[in-house]
């Protein structure tokens, strides 16, 4: 029954871990023969982005954008069921730089291409980006109940006292 008691408490003090993952895009081709690619970090136990880097270089334009580009706040969302972005409802992002509007998935004509707008035209790539993660940050965040820690030291003082007195 100590143990039992011992390991309850002892479960109630387990840290939960927390992970900032970097996603990077694939390298998608326009019919321009202009390129796309770049990554995002996201922090998932805030669920929030933390940074947004899309580069698009070609014959004609060439940008970097980044999350201030996004033409909204809720212009990026993805999950997290499988490595392509934009085929999942609620995946994909709009954003605007350098007189270029840049969509894909949810934000686009639909949710099976990447396409860009600018003044002189339109482009798509015909697809979707392919994701790769990498871990950026694993952290440790204590979330321990209230009191739990001076609930298990009293608990282990109690039984230590318990068997010093039937050992008397």
């Amino acid at each position: 029954m100590k143990s039992i008691v011992l390991l309850f408490l002892s479960v109630l003090t387990f840290n939960v871990n927390a992970t900032v993952i970097r996603y990077d895009f694939s390298t998608e081709t326009f019919t321009d023969n202009h390129n796309i690619g770049g990554y995002f970090v996201y922090d998932d136990v805030a669920e929030s982005l933390l940074e947004l880097v899309v580069l698009f270089e070609g014959p004609e334009f060439n940008f970097s954008a980044n999350i201030d580009d996004l033409e909204n706040p809720g212009s990026f969302s993805f999950t997290t069921v499988d490595n392509i972005f934009g085929n999942d409802e609620g995946e994909g992002f709009s954003l605007a730089a350098n007189d270029i509007t840049v969509y894909t998935g949810l934000y686009g004509w639909g949710s099976a291409d990447t396409c860009y707008f600018s003044d002189s035209g339109e482009a798509c790539t015909g697809g979707l980006f392919t994701l790769t993660n990498s871990l950026v940050l694993e952290r440790s965040e204590t979330v321990p109940a209230p009191g739990v820690l001076g609930l298990l030291l009293i608990s282990i003082f109690a039984m230590r006292y318990k068997t010093k007195r039937k050992h008397r």
